[in-house]
């Protein structure tokens, strides 16, 4: 019922309008024709066009907007003049006047450089690349210059500074890995926002970024190769990427192999109840390989129609052994030892398709549905020994789920640059998990999700409004439950100044629950505890109230923001002994929880010519939280980095610390830094990079986790030898062929679904 429904509002206020052609005309103050001025087109906060002036000064383009166009013009040894163009007027003359103290060369040609350039939004930033970071031949090296963003080439990521995965958009669309076709050159500018949109807040998005790209630019033809090998080897990959395609037709694909060999880690644990105590060295080696495969055919039917078909898979084996010996204290001392074998199998197929039609009057329509099949298959033979006792704890776990999806999105956008978007998100789940080959668990999940939102600007003030109502119904083996819930989320921004603003945002939210936390079956190989989930967990509710303040003067960008969230039915991990006296890892909804949360982020960008660059970040978050019935407990973590460029040379570092994090039962000392990486790259040709890295220069990950909740405590150290320094090489290739005609909005699929694992 709800398609053709949407189908009918967008035919509603849709208005068939012609494309204008419009003239212009660009001349100093003397009336005398400016040439190569760069006119920069947009309408409702959206690139458009970007021409050039002629020897005569003139300007021609056409659009399909009927109201109101902004022109930026710019020019070299002239100050930039900005007009609106009225609906109803297709000429205009632009006077540029002339800056004082430059000179205007004739045989000199200037892109005019806007990276310093912070335009503020009602949720976010938008930033512009250097002409340095354009002429870059790797995007994820382009993106490093931006603030608020971590961005790792070597790995093709990019996260916030907090380390969260945003979700990625081009063109507002959603992709998944669709960074790697675009070349820097193309890139207009990138957003990053911070409070998402209702659209979104269903599927868990916390930050997203989107890389708006020129009209027209992308490559027409895209190759890369890669592969990357620790030393000595223990984690390796190869990729290859490739677009081929004309302005009606392209087509995307990946394919990749990664393999992980000695991957070792160890610890020491201690834990005690009423009536034992015991301790235990342990070490544990992991070896595996994954491959993934992507196809995405895009067509273009017509000019407002955009259609594409997705299909991805991927593969995963892992193979582990763990072992313990230690003492067992229940009155009488005795040796303890256990030993473990694992193999875990899992695969992923999706399948999407994904359609969006243009309408004249700035009308978007967009349907998107896809259908996941993935598998997961655990099977542990594990021997514990009590002195002269043996027990054979193995265990063999069978998952499977199919999940569909499909979202029907319409925007409307306005002459007065404010737009409304409606919409829903449908998703249907089913996870049937067996326990030696015999059913015992199954999850169902059908949710629909209806949102819309409506976004401006009043002189300063730059506006979002978004709200979305969620039911669910639910199956958790014999629990059955259903909810509506509703989510909310607004933000608003003043701008005081070119250089300053401030922002404020509310977020109200509602967060399920996922099947591993709902399954009700042990899956510990340890005898003196069990792990499983609880089926009659209920969806977290959350209220979040952040301010942020915003300054940037030309290559410094300062952020500092302070918040609070409350929580109630937090979904936490916790665990209670049965009379058995055997403790059980779970989860709770607890009563009451909130927080306070400081950040502050420095970032500056040096140097002066495109031999030497660079930008260099640091910031910092303090977090003061508290649990019902527990003292309020306090967390610091910092953060910093920085990248620079000289001629062929990248170098570049990341450091992460959290010293401490805790929940209501635990206290997580993190001994060494999260992340601590040295990276330096050469470019051999403007195409093929070398990079070497340090990565865990400051040691292995080491950690301490403290439990204590009612007669039973533990203590757990661990050693993670994968955190640690491993130096690996890594050589890239990539071929690019640019032409003006090309299908223009990149990868838009992605597939949704992570896969179901137990552990």
């Amino acid at each position: 019922m709800k398609l053709p429904l949407v189908f009918i509002v967008a035919l509603f206020v849709s208005i068939q309008c012609p494309a204008r052609h419009i003239v212009g005309c660009v001349v100093d103050s003397l009336g005398i024709p400016v040439d190569d001025a760069t006119a920069i087109v947009s309408a409702n906060d959206s690139i458009v066009a970007i021409q050039h002036s002629d020897a005569h000064g003139e300007i021609r383009f056409f659009s399909d907007h009927p109201g109101a166009l902004i022109l930026e013009v710019q020019a070299i040894g002239f100050d930039s003049s900005m007009v609106v163009l009225p609906g109803n007027v297709d000429n205009f003359t632009v006077v540029l006047l002339s800056t004082p103290g430059i000179v205007r060369l004739d045989e000199l040609t200037v892109v005019s450089d806007r990276s310093t350039t912070v335009k503020r939004l009602a949720n976010g930033n938008r930033f512009f690349l250097s002409s340095s970071a354009r002429a870059m031949s790797d995007p994820f090296m382009a993106l490093k210059e931006i603030p608020s963003i971590i961005s790792d080439p070597s790995n093709s990521t990019v996260s916030m500074l907090d380390g969260k995965a945003p979700l990625v958009l081009v063109n507002g669309i959603e992709i998944n890995s669709g960074i790697k076709p675009i070349s820097p050159e193309d890139i207009e500018y990138v957003e990053v926002i911070d409070a998402v949109p209702a659209r979104y807040l269903s599927r868990g998005v916390q930050a997203i970024i989107n890389i708006q790209l020129r009209k027209n630019r992308p490559p027409y033809i895209w190759t890369e190769l890669a592969t990357r090998h620790e030393v000595p080897l223990r984690n390796g990959f190869g990729v290859w990427y490739f677009e081929v395609g004309n302005e009606k037709v392209s087509l995307y694909g990946r394919a990749s192999v990664n393999y992980t060999t000695h991957d070792d880690s160890n610890g020491m644990v201690s834990q005690e109840n009423t009536d034992y105590a015991q301790y235990y060295d342990w070490s544990t080696r992991t070896d595996g390989h994954s491959y993934l495969g992507e196809l995405i055919f895009k067509y273009l039917p017509t000019s407002r129609d955009y259609l594409a078909l997705e299909l991805y898979e991927r593969y995963n084996h892992s193979s582990d052994l763990t072992t313990r010996k230690g003492e067992f204290d229940s009155g009488i001392v005795m040796p303890y030892s256990m030993e473990s074998h694992g193999l875990n199998r899992s695969g992923i197929f999706t399948s999407s398709v994904y359609y969006k039609h243009d309408f004249d009057s700035g009308t978007e329509l967009e349907i998107v549905a896809g259908y996941n099949n993935n598998h997961n298959r655990l099977s542990c033979g594990s021997v514990e020994s009590f002195g002269t006792s043996s027990y054979d704890n193995s265990l063999l776990y069978k998952n499977l789920r199919h999940s569909g999806n499909i979202t029907v999105d319409f925007l409307r956008a306005y002459d007065n640059g404010n737009y409304l978007q409606i919409g829903s998100y449908t998703t249907l789940l089913s996870d049937r998990i067996a326990m030696h080959l015999q059913h015992l668990f199954r999850h169902a999940n059908y949710a629909e999700y209806l949102y819309g939102g409506f976004s401006g600007s009043v002189r300063r003030l730059y506006y979002m409004i978004s709200v979305g109502v969620q039911g669910t119904w639910l199956t958790a083996g014999s629990y059955n439950n259903h909810y509506i819930r509703p989510r909310i989320s607004t933000s608003g921004t003043w701008q005081f100044s070119s250089s300053s603003s401030a922002r404020v945002s509310y977020t109200m939210n509602n967060s399920a629950p996922d099947a591993a936390k709902l399954n009700p079956y042990n899956t510990s190989t340890d005898s003196l505890t069990v792990n499983r989930g609880n089926p009659a967990l209920v969806p977290q509710s959350s209220n979040s109230v952040k301010l942020e303040f915003i300054f940037n003067r030309g290559n410094v960008y300062l952020s500092a923001s302070g918040g609070a969230n409350f929580f109630t039915d937090l979904i936490v991990p916790g665990g209670y002994t049965d009379p058995n006296g055997v403790y059980v890892n779970t989860y709770f909804n607890q009563g009451r929880y909130h927080n306070y949360v400081a950040d502050a982020d420095l970032s500056y960008r040096f140097g002066d010519s495109e031999r030497f660059n660079g930008r260099v970040y640091a910031g910092l978050n303090y977090t003061r939280r508290y649990y019902t019935g527990y003292p309020a407990t306090n967390n610091l973590s910092y953060y910093g980095g920085f990248a620079a460029w000289y001629r062929k040379f990248y170098f570049g570092a990341d450091v992460s610390l959290s010293p401490l994090v805790y929940t209501d039962i635990t206290v997580t000392r993190n001994l060494r830094p999260i992340v601590a990486n040295v990276q330096v790259n050469y470019n051999i040709t403007p195409n093929l990079y070398v990079a070497v890295c340090l990565q865990g220069f400051a040691g292995d990950l080491r950690t301490k986790v403290t439990t204590s909740n009612g007669t039973y405590r533990s203590e757990a150290l661990s050693c993670f030898s994968e955190s640690g320094l491993h130096p690996w090489i890594l050589v890239r290739w990539n071929m690019r062929r640019n032409v003006k005609r090309k299908i223009k909005l990149g990868t838009v699929l992605q597939s949704t679904e992570t896969g179901i694992q137990l552990r």
